[in-house]
Parts: C-alpha cells; structure tokens; sequence
C-alpha cells in the first residue's frame, strides 16, 4: 500500500518521515493526487502531523529568523512585528512562500476542499502517534528527538493582539482540530 504522508511544514514531520524512511516532501493532498491521481490516492494510507497552530507560528517564525537556513530574510524582527507582517500585511519579503503559512487543513484537503486523510497526528504526542504510526506500517526504528528550539513557551511570545490574528488565520485548525492557546486540544 502506498503511504501518503503530508509532510506539513514545522509540525514534527521531517524528522519523522527521517526515521522511518518515507517520502520527504512538503506536498498537499491535492499536490499528491495531481502527481499520483485520483485511484492512488484512494487506495493508499494518508496521514499527516498537526500542530497548535500558536506553538507552530512561534516556530515558523524561529525557522525563518535563522540566518543560516533562510539567507532570503533581509531583515530579523520581533516575533509581534513578524505577525503582522505575515499574518496581516503579507508583506513580501516575510511572506515570500504563501504555502508554508497555509492552515494545516488546506494541506489535508483533496481536490474536492474535503478534508481526506486516514489518520491526522498530533505533534503534541509525537511519542504516542509514533508508536501507533511504526506499529501500523511495520517499522521497529527507535522514535525520533524532535528539534525544539530552546525557545520556552510559546505563550511566552505573544500578546493579545497576535494571539487574536493567530487565531483568526488558522481558524478553521483551531476548530477542526480543537486547540486552544492554551494548549490544550
């Protein structure tokens, strides 16, 4: 059975798909049923991580702050100014790359804008999701460390403000997935 794994961008992915050898690619579910078709798709197991949509802006926002992985960021910011200018102003310089700041359940929809996957992952019980995960498919790998940037809550970056334009971009995860700023889910 083909696996589709929906790679979604700072939700614990990479390093998964890492371990156990899958696909590494950042591709939608409508990018894999263009590139594989309809009857593939239908046929094999799709699944993806997701993240709390605050903890994976903080993320996001580290990511592109660093130099050495992103050299197209002209100009480093504090992560309230950063908001705005990703999540209100889309500005080009911060917001060059439209997808990776897509709602998590854009990258889950299929060509229909339903949402078509077998099993969603929470980053927050990567241990427990990989243990499902591995015993589904067959693999004995040991679970991967995830790179949390020494960051601290994520809490900790935000004031009423952001924490509002957060949740309105990604209103549609919040709901769909039940999170909250909080953490909980």
């Amino acid at each position: 059975m083909q696996k589709f794994f929906i790679n979604i961008n700072r939700s614990g992915g990479t390093i998964f798909a890492k371990t156990l050898g899958l696909h590494n690619e950042h591709a939608t579910a409508k990018e894999f049923i263009a590139n594989y078709g309809r009857d593939e798709w239908d046929e094999g197991y799709k699944f993806a991580f997701v993240r709390n949509p605050w903890d994976r802006a903080v993320a996001l926002y580290k990511f592109r702050m660093n130099a050495t992985r992103n050299e197209g960021e002209t100009k480093k910011v504090d992560f309230k100014d950063w908001v705005r200018l990703v999540y209100q102003e889309q500005q080009p310089d911060y917001y060059d790359n439209p997808k990776i700041f897509m709602p998590q359940v854009d990258w889950l929809k299929n060509d229909e804008d339903a949402i078509d996957t077998d099993y969603v992952a929470r980053f927050e019980n990567m241990d427990e999701e990989y243990a499902k995960l591995a015993t589904l498919f067959g693999f004995d790998n040991e679970p991967p460390e995830l790179r949390v940037e020494a960051r601290g809550d994520y809490r900790s970056f935000y004031d009423s403000d952001t924490v509002e334009r957060i949740a309105s971009w990604y209103r549609e995860d919040v709901e769909s997935f039940d999170y909250g700023f909080d953490g909980s889910h």
